[in-house]
């Protein structure tokens, strides 16, 4: 790996369209007809946030840990947290703005919306926080995961502080990396005795809940992905090529077991913890070996832009699946709908990220004071 901190990570950008396309997939659902292996293919979006969670940590590590990773201070911290709330929120605001919109007919229905407490917590960002499931899935589904990332950037700062002794010494951040999937196994395991792992997702007391939506059972993801984040900054300098290719393999094939086994994908493991080793064995194979085939797909230009605007691809799915429609008269009709609402979320994902992410980013941070930008996701 001939690359360091700063610099983009080609590969691990274009993973997110990839993750993004699950995503979507997973909110069109199962075809009609379907069986088994579509229907785990569909709910393999749950596998593919776990990855988000899980580079979030990593790219955070990569890009900061020179200016939060030894000691915090008042402009470290103030630079890290205005570029991750330009990085992120305007274009949430935006979407959330037009879908709330949409729900105003006539001037009555404007103010029932502004007078909304729904609504004031989606601003928040606050609304995955809700036991209920309306509240927390309301106008812009996807965005309660805006809510668990800025939960994560609050702690990530934090969790730095503990790594300090360690940051430097590849077998103990492996250690760190093991506990967090361990921790992230035993939340799920602890569902069974509790009695919540077959709770419908509307239920308050859900494992849906409690394992894939509340923003503290994510921190394992987020801690593993810091101990891979530091794990690729202490081995930046080797030449770790043929055993990248190894995890390559190995997280790809694990990765695509995961949605391709149905008793896995349906169960509610899938929720986190049975992607967590997949992906940490994908993202650092990817790094360490960049000239595999799969990782100069995912960093070719086109990839590398889609998976610049796999953000504002996730944020503007849900609203165009639902315009486009899922029909379930046969496969032929949810097929071409699926295509039409992938082509339009992918046009209009571009152009947001070019005329109002990217802009309204920059725009933030020289106002701010939050500095240049930081590499990948800065």
């Amino acid at each position: 790996m001939r690359t360091g901190p700063g610099q983009v990570l080609a590969s691990l950008t274009g993973i997110r369209f990839i993750a993004a396309i699950f995503v979507f997939n997973g909110h069109m659902g199962n075809p009609p007809g379907g069986s088994d292996l579509t229907a785990g293919l569909s709910v393999a979006g749950h596998d593919w946030m776990t990855m988000f969670f899980i580079l979030s940590g990593l790219i955070l590590t990569w890009n900061y840990d020179d200016s939060l990773g030894t000691r915090l201070t008042g402009r470290g911290l103030r630079t890290f947290f205005v570029a991750r709330f330009a990085r992120i929120y305007p274009l949430y605001l935006f979407v959330l703005a037009i879908v709330a919109l949409t729900l105003v007919h006539v001037p009555g229905d404007l103010l029932r919306l502004v007078q909304n407490p729904a609504l004031l917590a989606h601003v928040l960002t606050v609304q995955t926080w809700s036991p209920d499931l309306a509240v927390a899935y309301g106008f812009n589904g996807p965005g309660y995961s805006v809510g668990i990332e800025f939960f994560l950037y609050a702690l990530f700062p934090f969790l730095l502080i503990p790594f300090r002794r360690i940051r430097s010494n590849p077998r103990a951040l492996l250690l760190v990396a093991a506990i967090a999937i361990a921790v992230g196994l035993l939340l799920t395991a602890l569902t069974f005795p509790l009695g919540i792992a077959d709770l419908a997702h509307e239920n308050p007391l859900s494992a849906h809940r409690w394992l894939y939506r509340t923003p503290v059972t994510r921190i394992p993801d987020f801690v593993l992905g810091i101990s891979l984040g530091y794990l690729l900054i202490a081995t930046r300098d080797r030449d770790l090529t043929r055993p990248g290719r190894v995890l390559q393999l190995v997280g790809a094939i694990t990765v695509l077991g995961s949605m391709l086994i149905p008793p896995l994908a349906l169960s509610i493991w899938s929720l986190d913890s049975a992607n967590m080793i997949p992906f940490a064995l994908l993202l650092p194979g990817l790094v360490w070996s960049p000239d595999t085939r799969l990782a100069r797909f995912l960093g070719s230009p086109p990839l590398m832009l889609l998976g610049e605007s796999a953000y504002a691809f996730y944020l503007w799915h849900q609203p165009i699946v639902n315009f486009v429609g899922r029909p379930d008269q046969s496969t032929t009709a949810w097929a071409v709908c699926w295509i039409v609402a992938f082509a339009i979320t992918t046009l209009v994902a571009v152009g947001a990220h070019l005329v109002i992410e990217r802009p309204a980013r920059i725009w933030l941070r020289r106002v701010l004071g939050g500095g240049p930008g930081a590499g990948y996701g800065g």
